[in-house]
């Protein structure tokens, strides 16, 4: 089965408990943590922003909520769904697609800033979607990338924290995804994107590898316990 087609499979099975955990955690303090993170590059709120690989919506709607135009994009339709029926559930309103994150079906210099949470690791071709990212991004636009090195990492195969957002994975989710961490490329993270996007053309604002410290304060059913990183790069 293509790598692609997996890891498509792996979340749609994951969709509805993604999505429960996702509308718990837009009323939890760490949306608020998550708005401090994103704030600063933030300048009017006449910019068009792009969550990419938007999942069950929750960037999408949080940044709704703040007045922002947004558009939410994933390739698994289930948690486009999910995504969809969230936003109606807070009454915002978000423009919601399936569509391919390493080539999402957009004009050149379409958006102001681009936001993508623990997406980037998934990517069989993560060049080519920061090479397509960078065309759609406007003249000084910002592309916001908070992720870890998952696929780097044996998370699965060791006893799981019985508080953390991974822990409701069943036997065969945990299977599902260790074959997907096994296939995908591993690489120096975040060391390994900065080289990519500065030979893109990116310029590379800022990168903070201590992002799980801020976000991650209590030992909850939100917590990741994979260290995320932002990278933070200007068109």
């Amino acid at each position: 089965m293509e790598l692609k087609q997996e890891i498509i499979e792996y979340w749609t099975s994951r969709a509805k408990d993604f999505s429960n955990l996702h509308q718990r955690e837009l009323e939890d303090i760490k949306s608020g943590r998550w708005l401090v993170e994103i704030s600063p590059y933030l300048q009017n709120k006449n910019q068009k922003i792009l969550d990419i690989g938007t999942g069950s919506g929750f960037f999408a709607i949080l940044l709704s909520t703040q007045g922002y135009e947004v558009t939410g994009i994933d390739l698994c339709e289930e948690m486009i769904e999910c995504a969809i029926n969230n936003a109606k559930t807070v009454g915002t309103d978000v423009n919601f697609m399936v569509d391919d994150a390493e080539n999402p079906d957009f004009e050149d210099e379409s958006f102001d800033i681009i936001v993508t949470r623990n997406l980037t690791w998934t990517l069989p071709n993560m060049e080519k979607a920061y090479e397509k990212w960078h065309k759609i991004l406007k003249k000084y636009g910002v592309l916001i990338n908070l992720d870890g090195n998952y696929n780097a990492n044996k998370l699965l195969e060791t006893p799981i924290p019985k508080k953390c957002s991974h822990s409701i994975l069943s036997d065969e989710q945990k299977k599902k995804c260790n074959k997907i961490y096994s296939e995908l490329e591993k690489r120096v993270r975040p060391a390994y994107d900065v080289e990519v996007l500065k030979n893109i053309g990116y310029t590379v604002c800022e990168v903070d590898e201590s992002l799980s410290d801020r976000i991650y304060k209590e030992r909850d059913e939100f917590y990741n316990p994979v260290r995320m990183f932002k990278i933070v790069a200007k068109k």
